[in-house]
């Protein structure tokens, strides 16, 4: 089999993360009931974030322009398909809905290959359209998908909202759990720098959380809690790392509640796996959240975590075995959550160290990528 890995994002989010980690682990699967490793290429941007990580890992790249040109662009159109027509590659793997409009567009055009679609959101861009863009937006994607070969839904949550918008019948619809590479510990800071850095008390349990400041991380909730923390008079500190329209609100309320000393909001961080790894506890508070690659992150650090019981977390974390769910939105039981682990280091070095065997044993990019290649062979067989 031969695959194309498409992404037109010329950011390096969780999606394009998944991207690069799916194709290494696609290029290094062993041979498998006689059917070798698929032949992966890289379908995106150059210069982009993902480009030059590809090139890092010697993983063929195609250029095609950033999701800046617009809707629907000819360039990128007339390069998959002429991929298609010359038998450079047999499957057309999309990851928004955008390359996956140019995908099923080149495949009904070249008149051969496969289009298979992962779906990474409980609720895409287009499903809050209104009037006419909705009715519009709405049949561009009954088109498209009536052409997709297969979707993939990174969690259980997601696939159960596409099957509830009609977007794919249950046989067109595989669930294969979010996985990403282990963090490479000789690039993480020592701790204690980490810790002096911002002037942090060893001897004090940090929390740590990483998330857009944005409504639905609903990290006001962690600041709430964290009050209700210092109310009971436990120690503990707080740094958030993020940036989002919510940040000068999250200021002001981290100040009302005299929590200056203990809670800081850090702004964009690029040692955010440095930061969590010189902490106790991950907290991720979303009121919505399609996986949570970030939990991962945390996990394969040996890190309990702290987390809201609603879309994909509670799929990734094992309540009470390898972190604590909580209700979306409610401080108070996330504030209880917090005050038991900030007080037993026990407990949260065994639910940190069954938080890594869990990541070891079900999300490693190895797992996700036999499971693609799984999806793959149903699609050309």
């Amino acid at each position: 089999m031969k695959v194309a890995l498409l992404t037109d994002a010329d950011v390096f989010a969780g999606t394009e993360r998944h991207v690069l980690d799916l194709a290494i682990a696609l290029r290094n699967l062993p041979t498998k009931n006689g059917e070798a490793a698929p032949g992966v290429v890289l379908v995106c941007p150059v210069p982009s974030p993902i480009a030059d990580r590809a090139k890092q890992a010697n993983i063929p790249i195609i250029e095609i322009p950033s999701s800046a040109v617009g809707v629907l662009d000819k360039t990128t159109l007339r390069i998959l398909r002429r991929l298609l027509r010359s038998g450079r590659v047999d499957i057309l793997h999309a990851h928004n809905g955008r390359t996956a409009l140019h995908a099923t567009l080149a495949g009904v055009l070249a008149r051969k290959g496969k289009v298979v679609v992962t779906q990474h959101f409980l609720a895409p861009s287009h499903t809050s359209n209104r009037g006419l863009k909705a009715k519009v937006s709405l049949s561009a994607h009954h088109w498209v998908n009536a052409r997709v070969a297969h979707f993939i839904a990174i969690s259980r949550a997601v696939a159960d909202e596409m099957l509830a918008r009609n977007e794919a019948s249950p046989q067109q619809l595989t669930t294969i759990l979010n996985a990403l590479s282990a963090p490479d510990a000789s690039t993480l800071k020592p701790v204690s720098d980490v810790r002096n850095e911002w002037n942090l008390d060893p001897s004090t349990p940090l929390i740590v959380c990483a998330a857009r400041l944005e409504e639905e991380k609903s990290v006001k909730t962690l600041i709430a809690a964290m009050a209700v923390v210092k109310e009971k008079n436990i120690a503990a500190q707080c740094v958030i790392a993020g940036e989002g329209a919510e940040k000068e609100a999250l200021q002001s309320q981290i100040e009302s509640a005299k929590l200056g000393e203990s809670v800081r909001i850090l702004g964009f961080r690029n040692d955010v796996l440095s930061l969590m790894n010189a902490g106790e506890i991950f907290v991720l508070p979303s009121l919505a959240e399609p996986f949570g690659l970030v939990i991962l992150e945390a996990m394969a650090l040996g890190k309990p975590v702290v987390a809201t019981n609603v879309g994909g977390p509670p799929e990734i974390v094992q309540d009470s075995a390898t972190g604590v769910l909580v209700p979306p939105g409610d401080f108070v039981a996330l504030a209880d959550a917090l005050s038991e682990l900030i007080s037993d280091s026990r407990r949260r070095e065994q639910l940190g160290a069954n938080g890594r065997a869990r990541y070891d044993e079900l999300f490693r990019p190895e797992r996700l990528a036999e499971s693609v290649r799984e999806v793959y062979a149903r699609v050309v067989a």
